[in-house]
């Protein structure tokens, strides 16, 4: 079981810095087009079924000993490499291992793999709580280097005893395609259930609480399993709760987050039903299901993120509902059989409880201290973040925080923040970056799914928060418009707004003329913004345009009555993007007449593929 959680912890994080590095590595820095990024993701998935098909000549040892050897090798380059390519590299051999160890688990029993993935999912996301959300990958220092040491020492000390249990073997009958349904499961489990950043965003939970409601959740999964795991009704049971928990995804907190504490715990309930029992000489139904549940997980994953990027006839509620329903269907046609489960499992996640827990001290003793209330003048500033991915196509929360701390800001407002996609490996930005940052006062909305938008943050009260959506105008990604009121003291509060428009409507128009391409978008999108604005004063308007001095769309937030910081108090053409060889000032610190810049700056960074910029504001 030990074996297979372990396993389950450096496979998982495989995936998630896959799916992350082929969106910011080949996608972003490399250049590699949307669709031609497919088989980048399909080869890890479909090279796993190499393993079991060797494995059939090798003998189940040696097929686990090359398995678990691949992905400890692969674990512990993921840690040490700092070139995104090798991290590509490392996370695509990882996930290959893991996709190809799978059906090799069966052999050892089936509630050794269903115990042993529920204990493997809760250390996994025991880890990410205790690191603020950030895989190990993607922290640096001794403390991580140990734990994945550690992990992978576990992993290679364990795997004699599993090969102990005989040869290969497979599900009989019809039970391998029950196997399909762990695609679906997998991406409702990366999606919505174990993202730290979806739980406190949608389910209206403080981020330093959600690791131990986490645990909480996945210690009654292991204990569900081990009850009543594998009867008629348990199945069913459980994927219905989670089926109404992604449902429900998109809020209220009040029944989001009940939702998703019952789905978290019938995930184990789930998981007994999808396991078959198996039996030799049956191998390769076992593999070829396992293969194709993980290469439908990477479907509906593509389904969900795609439309992001291009137009097409789904949505990701839609995406997310159909992902659901599939799991529902396969597990009414699962098998009866109770699953045999220890009780090692749920005395393991009491430990993991009382491990998640620890955050929460440090919480109580280390709380932000707002600035004195000394009024105006305050330092402000705008940053698309790129979700924390730099110029050369790793994540660096980091190197994002240290540019922020360059500007001097008080007030910041944030574009492409994420807080817990699948794309970028589960990471709450929102969480880090206000504990990071010594921030006490913060807003957030999601505009693209609940995960990923705009943010502000501050030293200073905010109030009055608002959230817009703004017009799509028949583009695929939808943008909004965030905005609060900042109170700095001595009658001073003024309005802030943080908002990031449309960056392509057509792609071959845009290369022509990218004025003209943009301009039918941004004129109704940023009428919305003006509209919400309302003439008040004293006001700010900061974020990721997309547009040029000099356009018809900035002429007409000009001629509405908002002064630009840059030509007011700026030096220099003030271009901040592309951060690796900036060319255009397409970010923006506006203001009403009533306030006045005296200083602006942009701060030289490739922490993101935007520089930040910054201005004082005085009356």
């Amino acid at each position: 079981m030990l074996t297979v959680a372990v396993a389950v912890v450096l496979g998982f994080q495989g995936m998630r810095v896959l799916f992350a590095s082929i969106t910011w590595y080949l996608r972003d820095t490399r250049g590699v087009g949307t669709l031609d990024l497919i088989p980048y993701a399909v080869a890890p998935f479909v090279a796993g079924f190499l393993l079991p098909a060797a494995t059939r000549r090798l003998g189940l040892r040696r097929g686990l000993y090359v398995g678990g050897g691949l992905l400890a090798a692969a674990a512990l380059a993921m840690q040490v490499s700092g070139d995104p390519g090798l991290l590509f590299w490392a996370a695509a051999l990882a996930t290959a291992a893991f996709v190809g160890l799978f059906p090799l688990f069966l052999a050892t029993g089936r509630g050794v793999v269903v115990e042993g993935m529920l204990l493997g999912i809760a250390l996994d996301s025991l880890l990410k709580g205790l690191g603020g959300s950030l895989d190990l990958a993607y922290r640096s220092g001794w403390v991580a280097l140990v734990v994945a040491v550690a992990l992978v020492s576990v992993l290679v000390w364990l795997l004699p005893g599993q090969a102990e249990a005989g040869g290969l073997s497979g599900p009989p009958g019809s039970g391998g395609l029950v196997l399909v349904g762990i695609g679906p499961f997998l991406f409702v489990e990366f999606l919505i259930l174990q993202p730290q950043g979806w739980i406190a965003e949608v389910g209206g939970i403080p981020p330093a609480v959600v690791p131990v409601w986490v645990a909480f959740g996945n210690a009654a999964a292991l204990w569900l399993a081990r009850r009543y795991g594998g009867l008629r009704w348990s199945g069913v049971a459980g994927t219905a709760v989670i089926v109404a928990a992604v449902a429900a995804a998109d809020g209220p907190a009040a029944l989001f987050a009940p939702l998703h504490l019952l789905a978290i715990a019938g995930s184990g309930l789930v998981l007994g039903a999808l396991v078959p029992a198996t039996e030799p000489g049956r191998w390769w139904r076992g593999a070829l299901a396992a293969t194709g549940g993980t290469l439908l997980f990477l479907a509906i994953g593509l389904a969900y993120y795609l439309p992001m990027d291009l137009r097409l006839p789904m949505t990701q509620p839609g995406v997310r509902i159909a992902a659901g329903i599939a799991l529902l269907v396969v597990v009414v046609f699962a098998g009866r059989d109770r699953v045999e489960v220890s009780t090692l499992g749920p005395a393991a996640a009491g430990l993991i409880i009382v491990a998640a827990a620890f955050p929460l001290l440090g919480e109580a003793f280390d709380r932000p201290a707002q600035a004195d209330p000394t009024g105006l003048p305050v330092r402000v500033a705008t940053y698309n973040i790129h979700s924390a991915f730099d110029t050369s196509g790793r994540l660096d929360v980091e190197a994002l925080a240290r540019a922020v701390e360059a500007s001097g800001a008080d007030v910041i407002g944030f574009q492409e923040v994420s807080r817990g996609r699948l794309i970028n490996a589960g990471t709450d930005l929102y969480a880090q970056l206000m504990d990071r940052l010594d921030m006490p006062y913060g807003a957030f909305f999601g505009t693209a799914d609940p995960v990923w938008g705009n943010a502000i943050m501050s030293r200073y009260p905010l109030s009055e928060v608002t959230t817009t959506f703004l017009p799509q105008v028949d583009t695929p990604l939808r943008r909004g418009y965030l905005g609060a009121v900042v109170n700095p003291g001595r009658g001073d509060a003024f309005l802030f707004i943080s908002t990031h428009l449309q960056h392509v409507n057509d792609p071959d128009a845009h290369d022509v003329d990218p004025e003209a391409d943009l301009y039918p978008v941004h004129h109704e999108q940023l009428a919305v913004v003006l509209d919400e604005w309302g003439g008040r004063t004293p006001a700010v308007l900061v974020g990721d345009l997309n547009a040029r001095p000099g356009w018809r769309q900035v002429t007409e937030v000009l001629d509405a009555g908002w002064v630009d910081a840059w030509e007011e108090a700026g030096s220099g053409p003030g271009y901040t993007a592309n951060a690796a060889d900036p060319q255009h000032r397409i970010d923006w610190i506006l203001h009403t007449p009533d306030l006045v810049a005296t200083d602006a700056a942009v701060i030289e960074s490739t922490a993101s593929d935007h520089f930040p910029v910054a201005a004082t504001l005085r009356r």
